[in-house]
């Protein structure tokens, strides 16, 4: 099969060791961001050509073993099976609407199932946090935990429409990786199975939490609450260190200060928490504001407190509900293990 690999990335050096061979033609091999390969087996008889593409997040071993994870050649059967394993999945959920609003609610159920995403091989070896390959046993092991973005209401969306056995697997795999991690912590915004740093807060917390308070098994219910903890007591993290013994992230040591101490008041379902960040004297709406270290509630300074990139700042954060103030917050409806209000009065 001749066979040609090309980078198409323009204007940006590779500072590496070139592998062998001086043109496409010769080489095996190519690193960028813009790789295109190029294929020619000849025309087949019939003027089909079917390709098997098989991953590995461990080894190009590993991946040519996934491919006896379908053994067979008949495409149309392995599409059929596909569907119908999406329609299973989908038929959690029955909707009695008109076609348009259908349409709209079972596409978006379909994008709420893409992720946390399986991320191991056939024989269950996956690379964790540390980088190093471990073995899912009696489990899937996932990745792909964007859970900043998640953990309101993805995964408690999830634990109603998703399989209690895959909810399971997604409890597991937080645990695993926080035994794997080098700092010992839950995943903060976990891909492909290594820690990415990205946004803020511990949310594996409330993830782990909800699915306990549904009754969802599968996982160790003594390793749980032992990743919790160790994830919500880790100083060096997010101004932590202060926030563990001021109630709040203080601006002058911590940047994005108002937002991390709402956001860790959720994950330790303390919601008073947010009253340290209240800025009621100062705005006649009520938000969420920085702090200096020691300052009373007349010092406090309005600032946003994220970066763009953040996409969030201090005026725009739900506070948790449960054991707060009904003057100034609903209550969370009964039986609700994340209640949730966006308030604008005064505390």
């Amino acid at each position: 099969m001749a066979r040609q690999l090309v980078n198409r990335e323009e204007g940006v050096e590779y500072k590496g060791f070139a592998p062998p061979g001086k043109t496409p033609a010769h080489k095996v091999l190519v690193e960028g961001k813009a790789l295109v390969a190029a294929l020619d087996s000849g025309v087949p008889a019939d003027g089909t050509l079917l390709v098997k593409v098989a991953l590995s997040p461990v080894s190009e071993d590993n991946a040519i073993a996934n491919l006896e994870e379908m053994p067979g050649w008949d495409f149309d059967a392995e599409r059929r099976q596909a569907g119908n394993a999406w329609n299973d999945a989908l038929s959690t959920v029955a909707i009695d609407a008109p076609e348009p609003m259908r349409t709209m609610v079972y596409t978006s159920l379909y994008h709420a199932m893409l992720t946390p995403s399986l991320f191991m091989d056939r024989d269950g070896s996956y690379r964790g946090p540390d980088n190093a390959v471990h073995k899912a046993d009696c489990y899937r092991f996932h990745s792909t935990f964007s859970l900043w973005d998640t953990y309101r209401a993805l995964h408690p969306l999830l634990t109603l429409t998703a399989a209690e056995e895959r909810n399971g697997d997604f409890i597991r795999s937080l645990i695993a990786s926080r035994q794997h991690s080098p700092h010992g912590i839950l995943p903060v915004w976990q891909f492909h199975g290594l820690e990415t740093w990205c946004m803020m807060g511990y949310h594996a917390v409330p993830v782990i939490s909800d699915a306990y308070m549904k009754g969802i098994k599968g996982f160790d219910p003594e390793q749980a609450p032992a990743a919790m903890t160790a994830s919500a007591e880790y100083g060096p993290y997010g101004g932590l260190e202060h926030y563990m013994k001021l109630g709040y992230v203080p601006i002058d040591l911590e940047p994005e200060a108002a937002s991390k101490t709402v956001e860790y008041a959720f994950d330790d379902w303390r919601s008073r928490g947010w009253r340290k960040r209240w800025a009621s004297a100062t705005s006649p709406r009520g938000i969420s504001s920085a702090r200096r270290t020691g300052a009373t509630s007349s010092t406090r300074r309005q600032v946003s407190c994220a970066p763009a990139n953040r996409r969030a700042n201090s005026a725009r954060h739900s506070i948790p509900c449960s054991r707060t103030s009904a003057a100034t917050t609903r209550k969370a409806a009964p039986g609700s293990t994340h209640g949730v209000c966006r308030t604008t009065t005064r505390a």
